[in-house]
């Protein structure tokens, strides 16, 4: 899951920058992008923290800590997206870890291929 946000990270960093110009004026999709970076950002750190052998549940609480932080971060209070700033982080973290996944998909094809329609 960790490389599966990994690559999907990259993918919308590059569907922004190949299509910047595009993207910044219209409504809503750098709020979008942004919002899309942010939480697979998240899900890459909370897989990654998970998959740490050998670690107790004090070590995973404080990497969970960690992604919260990358959450709050006052940037991401202007999310537009009700459910993408809301559903992924109230299911366990499994369930939004895999929502996060799904909507990255989603936004990587709308900055990629629908924005040129």
């Amino acid at each position: 899951m960790a490389g599966a946000a990994a690559t999907l990270t990259g993918l919308v960093f590059v569907a922004v920058s190949i299509n910047f110009a595009r993207v910044l004026p219209t409504p809503g999709l750098a709020g979008r992008a942004e919002e899309s970076l942010m939480q697979l950002r998240g899900v890459v750190a909370i897989t990654t923290t998970a998959s740490i052998p050998q670690q107790t549940s004090a070590a995973l609480g404080y990497g969970q800590d960690g992604a919260d932080a990358i959450r709050q971060h006052p940037v991401l209070r202007r999310w537009s997206s009700v459910v993408a700033r809301g559903v992924p982080w109230i299911v366990p973290a499994g369930a939004g870890c895999i929502f996060s996944l799904v909507a990255g998909v989603a936004s990587a094809w709308v900055l990629l291929v629908e924005i040129l329609r």
